[in-house]
């Protein structure tokens, strides 16, 4: 019973983890297209920004020393997530052994 609601728990984060990760990339692709007053754009700016956010100024250091007009604030973020997915396994497989 206690091992199948921590695989429950950690297939849930991994899945949260992962629909927001599509979400960063969905922003990052539709920001070329559409209009940030586009009410699907709106949406992913509020979902997504509280996470990108922290990384923006990580992201100005690197443009401003390279002179490289990219954000790369949703790569880092997308970075931190899949680490988070990572640890997310590695304590479910240590906590079922």
């Amino acid at each position: 019973m206690r091992a199948q609601i921590i695989h429950t728990a950690a297939q849930t984060l991994i899945l949260l983890f992962n629909i927001y990760i599509y979400m960063i990339i969905a922003r990052s692709l539709c920001s070329f297209f559409l209009h940030p007053a586009n009410r699907f754009m709106t949406v992913l700016l509020k979902l997504t920004e509280p996470v990108i956010f922290p990384f923006r100024k990580l992201s100005q250091r690197i443009m401003y020393r390279s002179r490289m007009p990219l954000d790369l604030s949703p790569l880092f973020a997308i970075l931190c997530l899949n680490i988070l997915i990572s640890i997310v396994q590695r304590v479910y497989i240590a906590l079922i052994i």
